[in-house]
């Protein structure tokens, strides 16, 4: 099966691209040949006749994509993250939402407009693999305001002997603490959980967190918001508080910190059940595809 994607951040440093080159090695381990792309080739309608047999596309530039695949006449498989994105092409065949939450917000948009199926981002293999190095930090990794990150700084002021490493694309604020290691986002995250003795990342507003997945499958407890898009990444198996103050999020940091041994158990139980997720979600999600390439013939 051929697939075209169109992904113009395909090479941007964050969730949504890692989660696109992880599906997209996944699904060429099972035979698909994959092709992502920053642009689709309309030229190229009249010539060729095999540009590909399914194209994917994910929330805004799903529209350009979904009149693509009607020029070719070929089926459109829409990645979502929220049900507002649903509206950006809604003749998509088969819509793919990140998280059982984010279906169930948007049963109402998709009941009468195509199929749809749950695949929450998969966690790429360099992630998975152990870390040996000493663990020393407490991480933070996320860009934008609604990921808590000036909570976490305020935090790391009431925590001065404990080392944070804060991973974002946000403007670094003034006054840092000196236990504070402000760094952009990266597309190597697994260098970083490395150093990670626990995950801090109190979001307001989640459909999943793919990072939460990342730091599981890496041996690293997390803290998060108690809201269902992180619970379902980690299973239940982490930290839930509601959003807080600095002084709040440090205590919720030190009692983490104090049962470590506890929650590494817990997570541990988390990454074998990702891997039974990942496993059986993909070949669910290839026989949706199967079936939509016979449907298109």
């Amino acid at each position: 099966m051929k697939i075209l994607w169109l992904e113009p951040e395909a090479h941007v440093p964050g969730g949504g691209p890692r989660t696109s080159l992880a599906l997209a090695e996944a699904l060429r381990t099972e035979g698909c040949d994959v092709e992502l792309v920053s642009a689709l080739p309309w030229n190229e309608i009249p010539e060729r006749k095999d540009i590909c047999d399914v194209v994917f596309s994910q929330q805004w530039s799903a529209e350009n994509a979904s009149l693509f695949a009607r020029a070719i006449r070929k089926p459109m498989v829409h990645f979502l993250h929220g049900p507002g994105q649903v509206g950006t092409a809604p003749l998509s065949d088969l819509f793919v939402f990140n998280s059982w939450h984010q279906l169930d917000l948007a049963r109402d948009d998709v009941s009468a407009s195509g199929k749809t199926i749950v695949l929450h981002p998969r966690v790429a293999d360099a992630v998975w693999h152990e870390q040996t190095v000493k663990r020393h930090a407490i991480l933070t990794m996320g860009t934008g305001h609604t990921k808590g990150i000036d909570a976490v700084v305020g935090a790391a002021a009431f925590l001065p002997h404990e080392h944070f490493v804060i991973a974002s694309n946000n403007a670094e604020p003034e006054g840092l603490p000196p236990n504070v290691i402000w760094t952009g986002t990266t597309p190597t995250p697994e260098k970083l959980y490395s150093i990670a003795k626990l995950f801090v990342l109190p979001s307001t507003v989640e459909s999943f967190g793919l990072v939460y997945a990342e730091a599981s499958v890496s041996g690293v407890p997390s803290i998060a918001c108690d809201l269902p898009g992180p619970r379902e990444a980690l299973f239940d198996q982490g930290v839930f508080v509601p959003a807080s103050s600095p002084a709040e999020l440090a205590s919720a940091i030190s009692l983490s910190l104090a049962r470590l041994p506890a929650l590494e158990r817990g997570i541990a139980d988390a990454r074998m059940w990702t891997a039974d997720r990942e496993r059986v979600e993909l070949q669910m999600f290839l026989s949706a595809l199967r079936a939509l390439s016979r449907k298109y013939g």
